[in-house]
């Protein structure tokens, strides 16, 4: 049988020199490994955790919402929104709130603009979707015009402003995106609760507009031992406590509060059950931002 030499010219000499090479280089310069984090870094970033966490906690006790308790006309919601690029990311809002002294009530546009939310506020703003349903209520309820322009300009210049007459809260003390968004909204949503029924009995606001009811429970904690008003003609439920009217609606992103009409009838209902505060602006806030 014939014998056939391979030829040295036709091998793959690369591969061979590749994995030469590869033991070289393991050889003369091994993979570097990773250094063990240093005691004080894994330290210090552990503090900034726990600061973080202890800020949130903080937040969701004591921060409520914009404007003034002794404010004559009340909203309260569930929760604040929040932008999509906010990416229900608290940390700027808690160095806002930080920044303005962790007070129960700040001012909304103050507040907005320093996190750099300019839609609501300012020369350029935009109707907000839920507040412009609320404000509407309150300008039919003081007999003022309700057009687009009107209702903008009671947002930029008036909604939950210091000083100001609205008083613009939240049952829960951290925003979010939507509710389904991982919050802690339960902790302290008992002392929350009380603390403003207390600040409802000490400034008597005229009236209380609580919207969104898929929770029904902490609006009939605030309006406890108030007398129910018969209401047949609007899906509402009407409460009186002393001179302080306190009103259960809808959300204004529910289908009842996709209408206009529906906010100004609102606003007829409550001028019906109550009268127009006479109370001047440099009057509010004097002692209730806290």
């Amino acid at each position: 049988m014939k014998i056939v030499k391979p030829d040295p010219k036709a091998l793959d000499l690369g591969r061979f020199g590749a994995g030469r090479m590869k033991e070289e280089r393991e050889l003369n310069y091994p993979e570097k490994q990773a250094e063990p984090e240093r005691p004080g870094v894994a330290r210090k970033a552990a503090d900034r955790r726990v600061t973080r966490l202890d800020d949130e906690r903080e937040m969701a006790r004591r921060c409520f919402g914009y404007g003034c308790w002794n404010a004559p006309y009340w909203f309260i919601g569930q929760e604040q929104g929040m932008a999509h690029e906010e990416n229900d990311d608290l940390r700027l809002r808690i160095e806002a709130w930080r920044y303005f002294g962790s007070r129960e009530l700040d001012d909304a546009c103050a507040f907005h603009l320093h996190i750099g939310e300019t839609r609501w506020c300012g020369e350029h703003a935009k109707p907000q979707p839920t507040w412009k349903k609320l404000i509407r209520t309150l300008l039919t309820f003081l007999g003022e015009r309700v057009d687009p322009a009107s209702v903008l300009a009671y947002q930029k210049h008036n909604w939950g402003r210091q000083p100001g007459e609205t008083c613009v809260i939240e049952i829960s003390g951290l925003a979010g995106n939507n509710l389904d968004v991982e919050r802690d909204r339960e902790s302290y949503q008992t002392e929350r609760i009380k603390d403003i029924r207390d600040r409802m009995i000490r400034y008597a606001p005229k009236f209380i507009v609580m919207y969104g009811t898929s929770d029904r429970a902490p609006w009939r904690a605030i309006a406890e031992g108030a007398e129910v008003i018969p209401e047949d003609t609007l899906p509402i439920t009407i409460w009186k406590r002393e001179n302080t009217i306190l009103l259960m609606t809808p959300a204004p992103a529910s289908r009842a509060g996709n209408w206009n009409i529906y906010w100004e009838r609102l606003g007829v209902r409550l001028r019906s059950l109550t009268t127009v505060s006479n109370k001047t602006l440099d009057q509010c806030c004097a002692d209730s931002r806290m």
